[in-house]
């Protein structure tokens, strides 16, 4: 209820004619969310980003063992081939 009563106590004051025009000129004139600088410099800061992460991930999926090397090793590790998930 503070804020309620403080807000009775506020008293009108006289401004200037042009205040209001003013404002209004500002409101009409548009606001630029972000200036040109910021777009230029996101969007490098993107494009960095994705070639540092392809450039990472380029290397990283590509399979160290030859096709005859895993073959074997899952010969060795008895592991079927099948796609079954549970035994019936």
């Amino acid at each position: 209820m503070k804020e309620i009563d403080l807000l009775k106590k506020i008293e009108k004051v006289a401004t200037p004619p042009s205040l209001l025009t003013r404002i209004e000129a500002q409101l009409n004139q548009g606001v630029e969310l972000l200036s040109r600088n910021w777009l230029v410099f996101s969007y490098g800061c993107i494009a960095a980003l994705l070639i540092v992460n392809i450039s990472l991930f380029s290397g990283q999926f590509s399979t160290p063992y030859s096709p005859t090397e895993t073959v074997n090793l899952v010969d060795e590790m008895n592991l079927s081939p099948s796609n079954q998930l549970y035994n019936d």
